[in-house]
């Protein structure tokens, strides 16, 4: 079973002022992790009204991962991370599929970035790809 433990990192245009735009940690992300993941994601709130980041996860890649933990930071307008929240995602994200996900958040308002801190490629499900 290979266990791979990464972090990409995607910027989030929401709640930037027109015309700001954020660095990339150069220390983010790997280049498996950029191959085979992408994200669609918002801020707003959840049915309680509490701010929530939600969207989806893709696995662009053949085999299905499980055991995926996210990682959402609040970033400043310099890009550093000021305040952080993980989630387990629920059961697998099956090759070249999407699952959802939500993760408690502070502020509607802020501009947070969202990564992918840890999967595990499931046995069995081959590479298609």
């Amino acid at each position: 079973m290979r266990t791979t433990t990464v972090r990409v990192a995607l910027l989030a245009a929401l709640a930037l002022a027109p015309g700001m735009a954020l660095a990339a940690d150069p220390n983010f992300g790997s280049a498996e992790v950029q191959r085979n993941f992408r994200f669609d994601y918002r801020v707003g709130p959840d049915r309680s009204g509490r701010p929530v980041v939600w969207g989806y996860v893709y696995n662009d890649y053949g085999s299905a991962a499980g055991r995926v933990r996210m990682l959402v930071e609040e970033v400043d307008g310099q890009g550093r991370a000021v305040g952080q929240s993980r989630a387990w995602l629920p059961g697998t994200i099956p090759g070249k599929q999407r699952a959802y996900f939500e993760v408690p958040v502070t502020n509607l308002a802020g501009t947070y970035r969202v990564t992918l801190e840890s999967f595990q490629w499931e046995q069995g499900t081959g590479r298609n790809d």
